[in-house]
């Protein structure tokens, strides 16, 4: 195959790929543990060209990246896209930035840890073309144009170099683009906690247990005023 052939059949697979979504989504405590979940999306119709059912394409997927791993995943199915939704939690930051996931984009971390701040910056070469480009030999890998990466902080973030912001919900969203393989993800964090992040994710995680709870509060507190009211009828006769 010449040079000219293999430019042609580049081309046609940046095409044939019209490119899958990628939400990675992390959230980081006071603890510097880390909760890692990404979601990866891709065209319905593109994944048939593939595969014979979109569950044989996304069984191949999950037994290529994650199978024999700690990794938890389960598919997503919608109308015009389906995909994978992978879970994992970590320990530490350090922990963290030895992951698969992590190493398929970014070779390390530079973490500078002190009482009163946490400093980190993505280090070294940067594997996101791995990730973006389309081996030709491969029958199928994920063509993705943008990887959008949100961390949310349960600490005051002194510093950042985010894209856009959610002060809300302590939330920072950085895009890491095809275009653009050097940029990093840095940012410094206070020792100081927010506390209505802190309560707000411990509501979020306890929801099931939070409403069976007042269910049963509400059916205990009914059982009793309607108690209450059968005795005092009784006391009347």
């Amino acid at each position: 195959m010449n040079k000219l052939q293999k430019i042609s059949i580049l081309i046609l697979l940046t095409i044939i790929f019209t490119g899958c979504d990628v939400e990675y989504n992390l959230t980081i405590d006071n603890k510097k543990r880390v909760i890692e979940e990404v979601t990866f999306l891709e065209d319905n119709s593109n994944m048939l060209k593939y595969a014979g059912s979109i569950d044989e394409f996304l069984y191949d997927r999950e037994q290529e990246s994650f199978y024999d791993t700690n990794y938890v995943y389960e598919r997503v199915y919608n109308d015009n896209q389906s995909g994978l939704n992978v879970k994992n939690s970590y320990s530490s930051i350090k922990n963290y930035v030895d992951s698969k996931l992590y190493k398929s984009l970014f070779e390390s971390a530079n973490i500078i840890e002190d009482k009163k701040f946490y400093s980190f910056s993505t280090f070294g070469d940067y594997y996101r073309n791995n990730v973006f480009s389309t081996p030709l030999e491969a029958v199928y890998r994920y063509k993705i144009d943008k990887i959008t990466v949100n961390i949310k902080f349960y600490n005051i973030v002194n510093s950042h170099n985010a894209d856009k912001v959610d002060e809300e919900n302590n939330i920072y969203t950085w895009y890491l683009k095809s275009s653009d393989l050097t940029k990093k993800i840095e940012f410094n964090l206070s020792d100081k906690v927010r506390s209505d992040i802190m309560i707000q994710s411990a509501l979020s995680k306890n929801k099931v247990a939070i409403i069976i709870s007042l269910i049963v509060i509400t059916i205990l507190i009914i059982t009793i005023i309607k108690f209450n009211n059968v005795r005092k009828q009784n006391n009347r006769i």
